[in-house]
C-alpha cells in the first residue's frame, strides 16, 4: 500500500478557508485605505499649484496695468510737451489753468496733466520761468505720478537734466 495522503477532514477545511479569506479582506482594506491616502495627497498638491497659478495671475495682471499707468502717464508729459511745441504763446494761452488736460482716455486708462510755475505758480508771469508738468496716468486701480522740469530759454524748451520724478502716494 501506498502512502496516500491523508484527507483533511470538513472541519479542518472550513477552518482553513475562512483563515485565508480574514487576511485576504485585511490585505483589501489596507490596500483601500493606502489608495485613498495617496489620492489625498495629490489632491492638496492639485489645489495648492491651482492656488499658486492664480496668485501669480493676478501679480501679473497688475503689474501690467502699473506698466500701462506708467506708460499714460508719460504719455500725459509728452502730450504736454506737444502742447507748448505747438502753441508758442502757450503761457498766455494756458495762463488760468493749471489743469491741462482732466481724464483724458488713453487706451485701457486715462492721464491727467498739471503744469504750474513752481516759483510762483503763474505760467505767464515770467517768459523765462521753469514749468513743472506732473503726469497721472491711470489704468483700473494702477496709478502712476510722474513730474518733470521744464527750462524755458526764450521759446526753446528743454528738460532739466535730472529732473525726472516720480511721485510716490
Amino acid at each position: 500500500m501506498r502512502n496516500e495522503p491523508q484527507q483533511p477532514s470538513p472541519r479542518t477545511i472550513g477552518f482553513h478557508h475562512n483563515r485565508r479569506q480574514r487576511h485576504r479582506s485585511r490585505r483589501r482594506a489596507s490596500v483601500y485605505v493606502l489608495v485613498l491616502g495617496s489620492a489625498m495627497v495629490v489632491m492638496v498638491i492639485g489645489l495648492a499649484a491651482l492656488t499658486s497659478v492664480s496668485i501669480e495671475r493676478r501679480s501679473a495682471q497688475a503689474d501690467a496695468e502699473f506698466a500701462r499707468a506708467r506708460m499714460y502717464a508719460r504719455s500725459a508729459i509728452e502730450m504736454g510737451y506737444y502742447w507748448m511745441r505747438s502753441d508758442p504763446n502757450w503761457r498766455t494761452t494756458y495762463a488760468n489753468s493749471t489743469r491741462w488736460a482732466n481724464k483724458q482716455p488713453l487706451g485701457e486708462g486715462e492721464f491727467t496733466l498739471d503744469v504750474e510755475d513752481p516759483d510762483d505758480g503763474a505760467i505767464d508771469a515770467a517768459p523765462n520761468n521753469f514749468v513743472l508738468m506732473t503726469g497721472t496716468g491711470r489704468s483700473n486701480k494702477a496709478q502712476y505720478i510722474l513730474q518733470v522740469k521744464l527750462a524755458d530759454d526764450r521759446g526753446t524748451l528743454t528738460v532739466v537734466p535730472g529732473s525726472w520724478t516720480r511721485i510716490v502716494q
